[in-house]
């Protein structure tokens, strides 16, 4: 017996895992994380630990990398720095012909998260994240030839 099949059958997803920095200690252009911050970091940690994460992408600024140094340091994985100012949709195609079939997580800004959410599906997906909300946590998963799946959750101490 013969068994023909099409590779195209099969489908491969890619899940990123978006979400704001967590709380900083101050207003100044580039702060470290607050007390508040630092536990948010370890509550990220704690939340992802049973994923299997194969990349962690920041920007240089940081708050973005504290918040997923106690992921990486558990994972054993590098964090990546983006350029904060680069094209979303460039920074998204990059990611998904990098790490295709794998999880990522991308850790951004109150401004940039909303608009690699945006990217990330098309702009099928809107959100808007004020300044003082930093428990969300976004699940996109791309499967393809399929339309993007978010799932928006919250971690930690719940912000307003």
């Amino acid at each position: 017996m013969i068994l023909l099949f099409s590779l195209a059958s099969f489908s491969q997803t890619t899940t990123f895992i978006v979400l704001r920095h967590a709380e900083k200690a101050d207003n100044t252009k580039d702060p470290n994380l607050s007390a508040d911050g630092l536990i948010r970091a370890e509550e990220l940690r704690k939340t992802l630990s049973p994923i299997s994460v194969e990349a962690i992408y920041a920007t240089p600024y940081h708050r973005s990398k504290q918040t997923v140094t106690p992921l990486a340091t558990e994972k054993r994985i590098s964090i990546t720095e983006y350029p904060a100012d680069k094209p979303y949709e460039e920074l998204v195609t990059e990611l998904i012909e990098a790490h295709r079939g794998k999880t990522v997580v991308i850790v951004g800004h109150s401004n940039s998260v909303p608009e690699i959410l945006k990217a990330l599906t098309k702009n099928t997906f809107a959100v808007t994240i004020n300044e003082s909300q930093f428990d969300n946590l976004f699940v996109v998963t791309l499967t393809d030839g399929k339309q993007a799946e978010v799932a928006q959750m919250k971690y930690g101490k719940s912000t307003p």
